[in-house]
Formats: C-alpha cells, structure tokens, sequence
C-alpha cells in the first residue's frame, strides 16, 4: 500500500480516512516483538540501537523491520512512520471515533 505523504489535499478526506483505518488493522496484526521495534524505529533509533536496546542483533532487528513492512505494506520505515504518526494523531484528537467515523462515511458516499 504504496502511499503518498500526508497530508495530501488532492486525496479525498474519506480516502485518506479508509487508508489510515486499513494501516491501522495491519498495525494491530504485528507480534509483540515486532510492536517493540516498530515503536522504536519511530522514535528515530537505528538498527544498531534498536538491537542495543533489546540486547539481539542488528542483524535481528533487521529482520522484523522487514517483516514490518511486508505486514503494513508500506516499502520504507520512513513511509510507515509517518502512517503511524497520522493514526497516532487521529487516536489523540478523536479517541477511537474515527474509526467508526469512516465506517459510516465510506458507506454513505
């Protein structure tokens, strides 16, 4: 699920809400593991540190970021942060609203 960046104002509110939401059920199916790196890596931390952190190898590490990205579809960890970044911010500002919010508009278009 290659995506541009948001915000992206040619992208139809509801679009970009549907994305957002299918992002989001990927998130939810990463192991426990891999949640633990994933919110490392958007923290800013390296591969190397990341390994640090968790005392495995770099060399780990490096496997379940692709396995991360393979389970969200996104092809960088620069895209799925920032995917993470807007469901995160849709979480603060709506609690889990939003997620009923596209369901409706989705099917009253």
């Amino acid at each position: 699920m290659t995506i541009l960046p948001f915000p992206n104002r040619k992208m139809d509110w509801r679009l970009q809400l549907t994305v957002l939401k299918q992002f989001h059920e990927e998130l939810v199916r990463l192991t426990p593991r891999e949640h633990e790196v994933f919110r490392l890596l958007c923290l800013g931390q390296t591969n190397k540190q990341v390994a640090a952190e968790l005392s495995v190898s770099p060399r780990t590490i490096e496997v379940h970021r692709r396995n991360i990205l393979f389970k969200v579809r996104e092809p960088s960890i620069t895209l799925a942060v920032a995917m993470a970044a807007q469901v995160s911010l849709l979480f603060a500002l709506h609690d889990k609203d939003w997620l009923a919010m596209v369901e409706y508009n989705t099917e009253h278009v």
